[in-house]
């Protein structure tokens, strides 16, 4: 919280720093810090003033600096005018240095984004009225390029909306900053020659932002305003025009490629269909033949198998027919030899003999018979 100023002490504070007495003012800061001025304005004295707003206001380098770290979050109390400037309540020391267009204190601040937190901290800062830095940047055409245009910034501020629902570049057309637009521009082209999309992108949401009532910074360019340069103005519009219109081409394009790509790919999608299809066929035939082979190859083997079977069967029935004629060649040479005994032995009843020896015909010839059946059928 911000201390109101009370005391004579409390003045000889406010009065030292105006008087840039460093010496007093880092002896007394623990006593005086976020104290804010209540007398009445003057030509020093500014009512609502913190103590680092007197040395933002008066470029007071070393108090600035030393003040920066105790009372960076000081708001303006009441409003207030800086340099002819209607400054609104709770306006941060960036947008005094604004006003008091302080290029050397805004260039210690930006150069500390990176590495200091608080510093960050006062990007963005609206005060009573909407306003943030960038917007008074571009109404007092004060430090433009160290502020308004810093990267950091502008990618925080440029979107804020006053409470008059004006954007920063909506405020640039308005008082004809033809620098802050052409700038914008400039990145703009830049960006398209990298191919940074999302730089080009940025640019253009920026240039291209409508408030609620579609007022834009076209809009802002065409609106009558004593004061401002009519052909700045102009510039001004003819700029914003420009790099809407090259963008949506580039849209245009891009959507026209991105169309081209898909049709591209569909049928690439198409033709790799097709090629699957047909290798999944060909891969079907394959396999379909492979079997067929196999099975042929099987049969062949069941083939070989069953002629080797019956090789084989054929030659053992060989083997018994061979050995049953011998047997047959042996059993009628036998005969032979009987009927030679038989006519020996009974030579004086010759008819005993030949009985018996019919006999024995008549069973030889049944056996040698039953032979020839058997080798008949295993001849079949």
């Amino acid at each position: 919280m911000f201390r109101l100023c009370k005391s004579k002490q409390s003045q000889i504070w406010f009065d030292s720093i105006i008087k840039n007495d460093f010496l007093y003012v880092k002896a007394h800061v623990s006593e005086f810090r976020n104290y804010t001025e209540r007398r009445a304005s003057t030509q020093t004295i500014v009512t609502g003033f913190a103590g680092v707003h007197y040395a933002a206001l008066y470029g007071y380098e070393d108090i600035f600096r030393f003040l920066l770290h105790h009372e960076s979050e000081a708001l303006t109390s009441v409003q207030s005018t800086v340099n002819g400037y209607s400054l609104a309540a709770n306006s941060s020391l960036v947008q005094v240095l604004v006003c008091a267009n302080q290029k050397l204190l805004i260039q210690l601040i930006t150069s500390s984004f990176e590495s200091d937190f608080k510093m960050q901290k006062l990007v963005g800062v609206q005060n009573a009225l909407g306003q943030n830095a960038s917007h008074i940047a571009c109404a007092t055409n004060n430090l433009i390029r160290d502020w308004a245009l810093n990267p950091f910034v502008c990618q925080m501020e440029c979107y804020q909306l006053t409470d008059d629902t004006l954007s920063v570049p909506m405020i640039a057309c308005l008082f004809g900053r033809i620098e802050f637009i052409n700038d914008l521009k400039k990145q703009y082209y830049a960006a398209r020659t990298a191919n940074d999309q999302f730089e080009m992108q940025r640019i253009f949401n920026i240039l291209e932002i409508k408030n609620e009532d579609g007022f834009s910074a076209i809009d802002a360019a065409e609106d009558e305003m004593k004061d401002c340069s009519a052909q700045n103005k102009k510039m001004c519009k003819q700029a914003v025009v420009e790099v809407c219109q090259q963008h949506e081409k580039w849209l245009d394009a891009k959507a026209k490629k991105k169309l081209e790509a898909l049709i591209k790919q569909q049928k690439l999608d198409t033709e790799l269909i097709e090629l699957k299809k047909y290798e999944d066929k060909m891969a079907r035939e394959a396999k379909e033949k492979e079997k067929q082979k196999k099975l042929e190859e099987k049969k062949k083997i069941q083939l070989q198998k069953q002629k080797e079977a019956e090789e084989k069967e054929k030659a053992e029935k060989d083997k018994q027919l061979q050995k049953m004629q011998s047997v047959s060649i042996v059993a009628m040479m036998n005969d032979q030899k009987d009927d030679a005994i038989l006519s020996q032995i009974l030579p004086e009843k010759p008819m005993t003999a030949r009985l018996i020896s019919s006999q024995e015909t008549q069973l030889r010839s049944g056996f040698m018979s039953e032979i020839n059946d058997m080798a008949d059928q295993m001849v079949e």
